[in-house]
């Protein structure tokens, strides 16, 4: 019988999923999987109701027009540079498949979010990990001469998300700027993960891309912002062109 391709068991069941089945297998609280206990808002819920009937045929391959405007006029970019797609993670695969490839090295910070590493290895890469550190006083932070030190010819792009998941931590301007320096010294492609932009204490997430807008691929989640996780839309700001 002919075999999956190698590359198939770089993509195993993810941690979420596999935790929140034994959770209800078991009858057990779910800390496995975080997602919001209510209804997504009511605007929400109207607007999809008054869509349905009126929008349910094919659409653009990159979104509807009037979604990626919307998009992009929240997040200070042109809609046209706007890619709509099946929740986030569809996003983060479509980058991986598009930026690096075979004997390309992907930095990332750790702990990772579970899908960052297969989907580096589905797409040929290497992911690299460089260990954050917990400090008594400021929290989680990385070290930036260890994120340098990491870089090889090989690197081709470094896979970031602030906030951060699973440690919470929100990347201050400084660590943002060092992070950006980096990538033009080595001329590095940025893959920004802010599906949690909305959430957070006190002082508003700066986003990497209006650091280096010129190499940062942002990744977005109506999911996260919206309370409606299930729906499955997310989104790509690329740089210009």
């Amino acid at each position: 019988m002919p075999q999956l391709h190698d590359r198939a068991s770089a993509s195993q069941e993810s941690v979420f999923s596999r935790m929140s089945r034994l959770a209800a297998q078991h009858g057990a609280v779910n800390l496995g999987q975080g997602f919001p206990p209510g209804a997504p808002p009511p605007f929400l819920l109207r607007a999809a109701q008054d869509a349905l009937g009126r929008s349910d045929q094919y659409t653009p391959p990159a979104g509807l027009g009037s979604l990626r405007d919307a998009l992009g006029a929240d997040l200070g970019v042109d809609g046209a540079d706007i890619t709509v797609t099946c929740g986030a993670t569809e996003a983060l695969n479509v980058l991986a498949l598009s930026l690096y490839g075979p004997g390309d090295e992907v930095l990332m910070l750790e702990p990772v979010f579970d899908v960052y590493m297969p989907q580096a290895r589905l797409a040929g890469a290497a992911p690299v990990t460089v260990p954050m550190r917990l400090d008594p006083q400021a929290g989680w932070t990385f070290d930036l001469n260890a994120l340098a030190a990491a870089v090889t010819p090989r690197t081709r792009a470094l896979l970031l998300n602030s906030p951060f998941n699973p440690t919470g931590t929100v990347f201050t301007p400084d660590e943002l700027a060092g992070i950006v320096a980096l990538a033009r010294r080595h001329d590095l492609w940025i893959v920004s993960d802010e599906v949690y932009d909305e959430l957070y204490f006190g002082e508003r997430p700066v986003s990497l891309r209006t650091l280096a807008p010129e190499r940062t691929f942002t990744v977005g989640s109506a999911g996260k912002r919206l309370e409606a996780t299930g729906w499955r839309v997310g989104w790509i700001a690329a740089p210009p062109a």
